[in-house]
């Protein structure tokens, strides 16, 4: 597990190790109680290196939102966990596809951490085709031209959670694109609202913690506490090895099973295994005391952000529970008319 020897010295390549564990807890796991998308991001880092524990394949989640309602604060503070704390270090849409498919396998076992796609260039048709070719090249977990089969140990295969953001939805991306996202490319990057509820912004969970940041010192806290904390949960995760795959394949089921309606088609239920992992991984690092957070709340935050996204799918059981709330505002067939 881990990061693999950078290609080149670019700048995006680099992972920094700055604080200690107890300096990023207190400095950016601390406050992040105040937000269910910065549970969410903390947990999906330490998710990505489970992903081959449960033999799950690559996949992203594209947080979207207006500017300045926190998604790249949100990117960054994945990025702190494995060393990617700075806009600066975080892997860019602008690169090529090709210099992305080389940057991931030096990110194999980690999150990849990809700053706004607003940085991209080109159209919102040109964008969208982009996007839809890179989500399956990325679920591919191998470069362009190898098979999935390809040799696990090679340079060029990886394994990771992709996390990015935007200002549209990818399924609004879409539509402007006068195209519509198909089932295999929806669950392979998957929309979240960075803004939950009526809030304007990422937090909306003020009340939870009484230390509240500017953004400058969110910012300045990911910067200066990085990394470390993702190496303890390294060492920890193989110590517990024996046991650790029947317990992650535990906190999954038990986060479906909370989630889960008998409506729900195969796309909700393909997303919420998914959500499941992120929700296990926050669990296992609650049980290495690597975040000061109880399991209550962490399955607050990421049922939260399970919702918001399920019922952006084309799944049946989204589209059953929307017709059926639209038909309890007609009035009663056997109403008396006066």
């Amino acid at each position: 597990m881990g990061f693999r020897r950078p290609r080149t010295n670019d700048l995006r390549s680099v992972v920094k190790r700055y604080g200690s564990v107890e300096s990023w807890k207190s400095a950016v796991a601390t406050p992040a109680q105040s937000s269910s998308i910065l549970m969410f991001s903390i947990s999906a880092a330490f998710a990505a290196p489970i992903l081959k524990v449960l033999g799950m394949n690559t996949f992203g989640f594209c947080m979207f939102g207006e500017s300045r309602s926190g998604k790249t604060l949100a990117t960054v503070v994945a990025g702190s966990v494995i060393g990617k704390g700075t806009v600066a270090h975080l892997l860019d849409w602008n690169a090529t596809d090709n210099r992305l498919q080389e940057q991931l396998p030096e990110l194999n076992d980690c999150i990849a951490p990809i700053d706004d796609l607003m940085s991209m260039k080109g159209t919102d048709r040109e964008k969208y085709s982009r996007v839809k070719s890179l989500a399956y090249i990325f679920a591919l977990g191998a470069g362009t031209g190898r098979h999935s089969s390809y040799s696990a140990a090679s340079a060029e295969n990886w394994r990771t959670i992709v996390l990015s953001s935007n200002e549209l939805s990818l399924r609004d991306l879409a539509a402007r694109s006068r195209a519509e996202r198909n089932a295999g490319e929806t669950v392979r990057f998957i929309d979240l609202p960075a803004t939950l509820g009526s809030g304007q912004d990422i937090f909306d969970r003020k009340s939870e913690v009484r230390q509240q940041l500017s953004w400058q010192e969110w910012f300045k806290a990911c910067e200066k506490n990085q990394g470390h904390v993702f190496e303890a949960f390294l060492r920890l995760l193989i110590r517990e090895k024996p046991e650790i795959r029947k317990l992650i394949k535990g906190h999954v089921r038990t986060f479906v099973s909370s989630v889960q309606d008998e409506m729900d088609g195969n796309l909700a239920r393909d997303i919420a295994a998914k959500f499941g992992l992120v929700y296990a991984a926050g669990r296992i690092a609650i049980k290495f005391r690597l975040v000061p957070w109880t399991s209550v709340s962490l399955g607050k935050a990421i049922r939260k952000c399970y919702f918001a996204a399920r019922d952006l799918l084309p799944d049946e059981g989204v589209m059953f529970r929307s017709g059926k709330s639209t038909l309890l505002f007609f009035p009663s067939e056997t109403s008396e008319e006066h």
